[in-house]
């Protein structure tokens, strides 16, 4: 079989499973993350420098292991970018404030929004993004901070003024460096991305997300000041949730026409089990949601949910989109109880604890792996994957895992 059949006996393999047709094998979805560069000998932040060498190591691992879907890095972007836009919200691998060269990302949580300007930001979006949102994230944008919206709409030359400014020209040269780094990695994502097509491994990956209530939660109100926001300004939550609906529907049409990606994702950050009330999940967090599946639907596209979490108590959410037109990736989840309310309904993915894969032995890994699938497998519409992407774990557990979903995962 050469590889561009291999490519597409697979993807027809992926796109029958979510369209809960019958096959004759479990997709192998096992999808890595940081394990490559750990695994052939590079620190994270190697990673987030040496473009050429993190590519090896990503197409050595699907040689090694291939799996039926292809994996990049997700969360990789290069580290000279953060280091000249003075990036606030997050830390990285090797970061100048000294965070361990092989230490995750670090995503750093405060108010972007403060709780009196609601109105300020619902009135003029954009004049608040740009004059304080923006610039409380990023020391690159700190010059917004001083432009004279007013001036700029009655001077004849205000926007030139306002834009020519020495300290506008400073940030245009960051931006110009910014902009060469950018272009360097971007060549090289690209080039990985076409070198593991031609390998026969599709993807199901490309686009990325936050539901309605997560951008709130997550990047301007901070998640002790949303949750504050539900009992003392729930209008004003109502408010903003409706308008960053639409704002998300528009975002992921865009990403996916932009990238040719059929599978628009969505990160659940904060809708697992215990996290929220199912009230609370009921009424502002599942309507927004649903809202944006069913668009990606209308528009030909497979929206991916990823539960981040334990999420048994909101499968009977889950059970109200279309039959076989959803994908369903668990982090945790009862696996018993998922088959029995969404299997027929949606396709589901994952779930196989990554605790065990780190730290379980390779037969504990063979078991665990035999036991989900007994569950799942039967009648389809499962594609065997992770909770999360891996970072860690043994070779050994690895190859366990591999060779269990190969000899075992065929539909019973």
């Amino acid at each position: 079989m050469t590889l561009n059949e291999k490519y597409n006996e697979r993807l027809q393999l992926i796109e029958d499973t979510i369209a809960l047709k019958p096959t004759d094998r479990v997709v192998n979805a096992i999808r890595v993350n940081y394990w490559p560069y750990l695994e052939y000998g590079m620190t994270l932040a190697d990673a987030l420098r040496d473009y050429d060498r993190g590519n090896e190591c990503f197409i050595r691992f699907h040689k090694e292991f291939d799996p039926d879907v292809a994996s990049m890095c997700s969360a990789n972007a290069p580290s000279k970018v953060y280091e000249i836009s003075g990036l606030k919200t997050v830390r990285w691998p090797g970061d100048p404030q000294g965070l361990d060269e092989n230490a995750p990302y670090q995503f750093i949580e405060y108010e972007t929004l403060l709780e009196d300007e609601y109105d300020e930001y619902l009135d003029n979006p954009i004049q608040f993004a740009l004059g304080k949102f923006i610039p409380r994230t990023c020391d690159i944008f700190e010059p917004l901070v001083n432009l004279d919206w007013f001036g700029m709409c009655t001077r004849i030359t205000g926007a030139v003024d306002a834009f020519s400014s020495p300290a506008m020209l400073e940030m245009y040269k960051k931006f110009e460096k910014i902009a060469e780094v950018k272009a360097d990695f971007a060549a090289h994502s690209a080039a990985l991305k076409q070198a593991l097509i031609g390998m026969g491994y599709p993807f199901i990956s490309g686009t990325g997300s936050s539901t309605a209530f997560d951008m709130l939660a997550d990047s301007l109100r901070c998640t002790m000041g949303f949750f504050a926001d539900l009992i003392i300004q729930p209008e004003n939550v109502t408010k903003t949730l409706d308008r960053f609906v639409e704002m998300h529907i528009k975002s992921s049409l865009m990403q996916c026409k932009m990238t040719g990606c059929k599978y628009a994702w969505v990160m659940l950050h904060k809708a697992f089990d215990g996290f929220i009330s199912d009230e609370t999940y009921r009424d502002q967090y599942w309507p927004y949601l649903k809202k944006w599946a069913l668009a990606m639907i209308d528009n030909g596209l497979i929206p991916v949910l990823f539960t981040e979490g334990p999420y048994t108590s909101r499968l009977k959410y889950l059970a109200e989109l279309p039959e076989g037109k959803a994908l369903i990736h668990f982090e945790e989840v009862d696996f018993k109880e998922a088959k029995k309310i969404l299997g027929g309904k949606s396709c589901m993915m994952g779930g196989f604890p990554n605790q065990l894969l780190m730290f379980g032995t390779p037969q504990q890994v063979s078991d665990k792996a035999k036991e989900v699938m007994d569950i799942m497998c039967p009648d389809g519409g499962y594609m065997f994957g992770m909770g999360a992407s891996i970072d860690h774990a043994p070779r050994a557990n690895m190859e366990a895992l591999f060779q269990t979903v190969k000899d075992y995962g065929k539909y019973r």
